[in-house]
Parts: C-alpha cells; structure tokens; sequence
C-alpha cells in the first residue's frame, strides 16, 4: 500500500518585498521499498557512504569527493525553497533504514500545474533494483493525483544515454533539445534534453510503472551469471567510462572522466581500436581494448591486447574469462595470426587466466620502452 504521511499535501503563500510564491508543506511519501522524507543534514553519514563517487556525478559537471561536498549539496537544496521552487528529498531504502540517494520536485509552478521531477541519484549498490522504479512511481502519482497537476517534467544532459533510456522506459515523451542551455559547476556547459508525462498519459504510464515494481528482482548471485560481452559503440559510453577511469586509477593515475570520454570516443570513431565491455545483467563489469599490429615475419595481422580491468564488484565471476573468448573469437574470424599482450611479472592472477586460456609466455624476448616527455 502506498501512503502519504505524515498530513495533507498543502498550499502555503510565502512573500518577501521581492518573493511571492506558493510553497508545498513537507511531506513523506511512502511505499513497500522506498520511504521519501524531506531532506535534511542528518541524512549526510548515510549520503556520504553511498555518494561519493565521482562517476555517480559526471553528467552533473561537479565533484562530489568527501563529506564538506555532500554537506554542501544539501544546503544548496534548500535555497530555491524559499521561492518555492523545489523540494528535496531523502531516499530511504526500507529494508536498510539508510538513505541511499536523494531526488527533488523542482520548478515548481503550481498555478500553471505543472512542476519537475529531477536531482535523482541512487548510490551504486542500489541501482537496479526497485528503488528509483518506486520513486518515480510515488512522486509522479503525488503529482497527478493529490496535487491535481497537468504536467510534469523530467530533463537530463543531452549526453546522458543512460538517464534518457531511464525515461523513455516509463513512458515520458520527447520534446527536444535545448542547446547550450545550463553552465555546470565545472564550467562546461551543457545541451538539455527534455522529456514530459502530462495527465491524459498518466495512466497508462502508471500501470507499466506498477507492473515494473511486481518484478522480481533477480538474486545477486544470480544476476552476476548473467555475464554478456559486446564490442562496444558511442551507445556504451557510459558503462565504459567508470571502467576505464577505474582501469586508469589502478595505475595510479588521477580520475579523469571528462579526459577518458574523450579518449574513448576518439578511438571508436575513428575506428582505431576495437573495445569489448562486458555487461552482467545491466552494469558494466570489465572491458579490453584490442590495437591492430601485424608481423612482418608472416605478412599477417595482429591484435594487441592492451587492456583487460574487470570492476572489484564483479571478479571471480568468470568476467574476464569472457571478455578474453570474446577477443580470442573476434581476432580469429579477423583471420588475424594472433593476439598478443604484456602483463606484470608479479600479476600471478592474469597470468594464471591466460595460460588456462592457451596463451603461451614469451621466453625468448625481452620487451623495451622508451617514453617522451610532453611540453
């Protein structure tokens, strides 16, 4: 059962000498998995276990590292209040009794009966699951049904596939785009897309919503089984990315999100190497990327294997075992003589996992480097 606590939704008048607005009381919504409650800076301990996490803020252009960040997002979510432009929310995992993410109604316009829902993040562990299904479902059945609204909206980064598939799955519509249209914190600015549910939608939208939250979720052991391999396009960008910067960071070398978009779009549209991502249910778990070389000796091309990171959350769950056949079985339709790699003299695991794969070791050559130095 889905309830609204802890009192009816109300209207306040709110003015200033230069505000006059009309306010939403706080409110709780409440449902089998997920308890909305106002926002607030007892929420950050658990805010700052689940929310810092630079991939988890990429598309927000803003960086979200330690504790005084968290702090400040929250206190920045009050300051439209006082025009009565949004409202902020926790979300609580019921299960748990944490809060797992945050999400807002903003532009609020009530005399125009519309307003928009956004500001949605859910820490890495909770996604995929019911958490943010049921989110969308209480806050848009507020909006149509007890506010009376007529319109809602939901926007996102132009760039940000993966929040405009998020949409597209619960039934809000396509309105276009509007370019260069906010600056973010780090000062890029970005191009919006728009999308909206309005009240003649709302029930259809509304049954695939509640046929969604009857879903079973799938056990963790078992959605990890569900490992798939896929050479990659634009389209897997944002799986990629955390990956890649993961694979960078083990290396020692500072995250750099924007830098490896960059990268990785230039490599796949010029089409100068072939990356594989493998995908356990829906979440990214490790990649490769493949260089082509060729021998002189036989005449023949070659792969280099130059990468190969599988994600902490989903090693000893046969991830690389399966990006590795999927390179071994893409370079052999190629007709290609082979594939080579070179690996740490202490990284026992990766080698253990290419010998068991037929991979033999080199004891012949040695391998030299010569690196420049960049003005």
């Amino acid at each position: 059962m889905y309830i609204c606590t802890p009192h009816l939704y109300q209207l306040r008048s709110y003015s200033s000498p230069l505000i006059t607005a009309i306010m939403l009381d706080p409110i709780i919504l409440e449902g089998k998995h997920v308890r909305l409650e106002p926002l607030s800076l007892e929420h950050l301990d658990d805010l700052c276990a689940v929310g810092l996490n630079p991939v988890l803020w990429r598309m927000a252009g803003r960086a979200m590292e330690t504790r005084e960040d968290m702090k400040r997002y929250i206190e920045e979510a009050f300051l439209p209040e006082t025009a009565g432009e949004a409202q902020a929310f926790a979300t609580i995992d019921k299960a748990s009794g944490k809060a797992v993410g945050s999400t807002r109604y903003g532009n609020i316009a009530l005399p125009h009966k519309r307003l928009e829902i956004g500001w949605t993040w859910i820490g890495k562990p909770f996604q995929r699951t019911h958490i943010n299904t049921e989110v969308k479902y209480l806050m848009l059945r507020h909006a149509f049904e007890t506010l009376g609204l007529v319109r809602v909206e939901l926007k996102a980064n132009a760039k940000n596939e993966q929040s405009r598939r998020a949409m597209e799955r619960i039934g809000a519509k396509y309105e276009g785009v509007l370019r260069r249209h906010i600056t973010l914190p780090n000062g890029t600015v970005r191009d919006t897309v728009y999308y909206s549910i309005i009240r003649e939608e709302w029930e259809k939208v509304k049954a695939g919503l509640e046929t969604a939250l009857q879903r079973e979720y799938l056990p963790e052991a078992e959605e990890q089984s569900r490992i798939t391999v896929h050479k990659a396009d634009t389209r897997h960008l944002e799986l990629l990315l955390p990956l890649f910067d993961g694979y960078r960071q083990f290396y020692k070398q500072a995250s750099n999100l924007e830098g490896a978009e960059a990268f990785l779009t230039e490599r796949i549209m010029k089409q100068e190497s072939v990356i594989f991502v493998a995908l356990v249910g829906n979440k990214g778990a490790g990649f490769t990327q493949l260089y082509p070389s060729f021998s002189s000796v036989t005449m023949q091309r070659q792969w280099i294997l130059n990468d190969l990171f599988v994600d902490p959350e989903f090693r000893k769950f046969g991830v690389a075992d399966a990006i590795m056949r999927a390179a071994e079985e893409f370079s052999y339709a190629d007709n290609a003589k082979g594939l080579v790699l070179s690996t740490a003299v202490d990284n026992l695991p990766a080698q253990a996992l290419y010998e068991k794969r037929g991979w033999k070791r080199d004891e012949a050559f040695y391998t030299y480097e010569k690196y420049f130095a960049q003005s």
